[in-house]
């Protein structure tokens, strides 16, 4: 949980679409020995001709025995089309189910509760509605996670 990598490894796996197919077992004993179940979390990603399409992670213990630092979190907004702009979001340390929000503004966000996996940064879109610009998102941009429900 303080950034590094533990373990990692890739499988290929074949599933047919829209199906509910086993990619094998795992086996993390020594490294939840070696840093306990609260120390130590699993990092999922499904990937399709070296594109991630869908994110997961495995928890080893309740997320509020979770032993999380400060996760570091940096977010830089970019100017989009006009009608959106983007965030991106990265984490020097793990930050589950952060959230964004622009203060003082209902906005649309293309996604949210995201968890942020270090050296893996996040684009989130937001529409510029209401008069929004991104100079105000810029002001106003607002992240938090499970952290700093803590504080």
């Amino acid at each position: 949980l303080e950034g590094g990598v533990v373990h990692e490894g890739r499988e290929p796996v074949t599933a047919a679409p829209s199906a509910n197919t086993p990619a094998g077992d795992l086996e993390f004993a020594p490294e939840i020995g070696e840093h306990t179940e609260r120390g130590v979390i699993l990092w999922l990603a499904l990937e399709v001709g070296g594109e991630t399409v869908a994110r997961n992670l495995v928890l080893f213990a309740r997320p509020k025995h979770l032993e999380l630092p400060d996760p570091g979190i940096s977010a830089r907004v970019e100017g989009g089309d006009g009608a959106t702009c983007r965030v991106v979001l990265e984490a020097a340390r793990p930050a589950l189910w952060a959230v964004l929000e622009v203060e003082g503004a209902d906005v649309w966000t293309s996604d949210n509760v995201l968890h942020l996996r270090p050296g893996d940064p996040q684009t989130v879109t937001v529409r510029l509605e209401g008069g929004l610009s991104v100079e105000d998102v810029r002001a106003r941009l607002r992240v938090q996670s499970l952290v700093d429900t803590y504080a």
